[in-house]
């Protein structure tokens, strides 16, 4: 059984599969880089996209190797929506602080993927 840190933040309810499943499995290291960078953000995030089971992930399209699944292995990204602040403050402190390995803003979806994939060497940030 894995224990999911739990976070000031961010609540079980948000993170979890949203197939319906119920599937929640984060790595805690990730979850303490997301609460201190909401800290240092001081906006509200709202999560439209956290862990998820395989299939879930194929019906989202995801890469077959996403860090948001969350069967096997624990997640290590969230799909985030700013809600006091813009896209653009998002992204850049994320890039800044470097907690994020991917971090990808999806200008015409409004959000913004935050990331660390363990198998990547060089950080990945785009805008589409």
């Amino acid at each position: 059984m894995t224990v999911m840190l739990r976070t000031q933040n961010f609540q079980a309810y948000e993170l979890k599969c949203k197939c319906g499943c119920g599937k929640l499995n984060y790595d805690n290291l990730f979850l303490m880089k997301l609460e201190v960078f909401r800290y240092l953000l001081g906006s509200r995030l709202e999560v439209t996209s956290g862990c998820r089971c395989i299939k879930h992930n194929q019906a989202a399209e995801g890469k077959k190797n996403s860090c948001h699944i969350c069967e096997g292995r624990a997640a290590t990204a969230v799909d985030i929506s700013p809600l006091d602040t813009g896209c653009l403050n998002v992204f850049i402190l994320a890039v800044k602080t470097g907690f994020f390995n991917e971090v990808i803003w999806y200008k015409t979806r409004n959000f913004i993927h935050l990331g660390v994939d363990k198998n990547q060497k060089e950080p990945y940030y785009e805008i589409i």
